[in-house]
C-alpha cells in the first residue's frame, strides 16, 4: 500500500470524490468524526496540532 496526496492525481479528483460520496452512503468505507465544543478545550486541540487525532477532527465553535 502507497500513500499519497490528493492533488498528485487533481486530473481524477471529480471521478474519485463522486465513488467516494457512494461508498460513504453504502457504509462501504466507514470513519469517525472527532467533534470538540470551543477552542479553549486547549488539551484536545494541542493533541490534534500534534497528530494525535483519528479520521476526522472537527472543532465547534459557538
Amino acid at each position: 500500500m502507497q500513500g499519497f496526496v490528493v492533488f498528485d492525481r487533481h486530473d481524477q479528483y471529480q471521478k474519485a470524490l463522486k465513488k467516494l460520496v457512494h461508498w460513504v452512503a453504502d457504509k462501504k468505507i466507514k470513519y469517525k468524526e472527532i467533534i470538540t465544543e470551543n477552542i479553549e478545550n486547549i488539551l484536545i486541540f494541542i493533541a490534534m496540532l500534534a497528530g494525535e487525532n483519528y479520521d476526522k477532527q472537527l472543532v465547534k465553535m459557538k
